[in-house]
């Protein structure tokens, strides 16, 4: 015989599919269509910093996270906040489409960085020295404003083989 669940179980049960829903449109509020966490996080940052990395039960840990883009294009970043990149040791590809970035610190050229992306974007300062003895191939600079670049930067960063695209 069937015993009816009880009142208590059925109010479990409905806080659990309430949760697991509340976390899925987090998830999808906060890291956007066509992501595969936690190989690949696509975010959003709208304003000031509301860009976050710290969701471990939608991406699972910080060392599988191998490429994370960011559409920024209305929003700024901080050198604070960015430092977090820095949790991410495997991280090969950076992306941040668009706003401003105050600087980019030196803690998010993470040793395995080979393409950093910045297009379109307002960006008060780059590591250079950073850059220049890291393993980045790739800099997509294209239709950036970089404040503190100079043409010979460009040049020096050609001749260490990487590749500048502007």
């Amino acid at each position: 015989m069937i015993q009816p669940i009880n009142e208590s179980e059925k109010n479990r049960i409905r806080n659990l599919h309430r949760k697991h829903f509340i976390l899925n449109e987090q998830a999808r509020n906060i890291i956007g269509v066509g992501h595969r966490p936690p190989e690949h996080l696509s975010l959003r940052n709208e304003a000031y910093d509301e860009v976050t990395f710290d969701f471990p039960e939608i991406y699972g840990t910080n060392e599988d996270t191998r490429r994370i883009d960011i559409n920024n294009s209305r929003g700024m970043l901080t050198p604070f906040r960015l430092m977090e990149l820095s949790n991410f040791p495997n991280l090969k590809i950076l992306h941040i489409n668009g706003g401003v970035i105050e600087s980019l610190p030196p803690e998010a050229i993470t040793p395995n960085l080979t393409f950093l992306s910045l297009p379109s974007t307002k960006i008060g300062d780059l590591p250079l020295e950073v850059i220049l003895n890291s393993n980045i191939k790739t800099l997509n600079l294209r239709n950036s404003q970089i404040m503190s670049l100079t043409p010979d930067d460009m040049d020096m960063m050609r001749e260490r083989g990487i590749n500048v695209i502007i």
